[in-house]
């Protein structure tokens, strides 16, 4: 019984590192009503993207860890939004600190096709998180001018339905 609680406590804190592997000072997110700050990432495509490219339509941006299981949850309904309404928002997928090769792997092994970049450090992801310690997924949907009107976080994961509606109405 003892070895059984063991493996559970272990497993429980491999989880919680992989979401909340945080370090930095106590700060606050970009939240709502606040402008995204300036970035620039290269998808696995070759693409660069950022803060600029974003800007003119609705966009979607989601800060997340292939090995992080609420990341797992998050990204498919990102997925879903970006296929539903492709063409009309911009999204974007920034692994926090992995680089390419899991993350690519991650992505044709789910199916996922939005676009995805993974710069494999923190630069932008700290732009973004500001030292508040929040962990992965981190959603971030913009209206048409990069200002934040809706956020979600490993404690509120956001389904398709609510991103979608937030999407037709900015």
């Amino acid at each position: 019984m003892i070895a059984l609680k063991k493996v559970i406590i272990t497993l429980a804190a491999l989880c919680a590192v992989s979401c909340a592997k945080e370090t930095g000072t106590d700060g606050k997110h970009v939240g709502v009503g606040e402008v995204i700050p300036a970035f620039t990432v290269t998808t696995l495509d070759g693409t660069t993207t950022g803060s600029d490219a974003l800007l003119g339509k609705p966009s979607v941006i989601v800060f997340f860890d292939t090995t992080c299981p609420d990341c797992q949850r998050q990204l498919p309904e990102i997925e879903a939004v970006w296929r539903e309404l492709e063409g009309s928002i911009n999204a974007v997928a920034i692994a926090r600190e992995q680089g390419p090769d899991p993350v690519r792997d991650y992505w044709s092994g789910n199916g996922l096709t939005m676009p995805v970049a993974a710069p494999g450090n923190r630069e932008t992801f700290n732009l973004f998180d500001r030292g508040s310690m929040s962990g992965v997924p981190q959603v971030y949907v913009t209206d048409k001018d990069g200002r934040v009107t809706l956020y979600g976080n490993d404690k509120n994961i956001l389904t398709t339905s609510i991103i979608t509606d937030k999407l037709k109405n900015n």
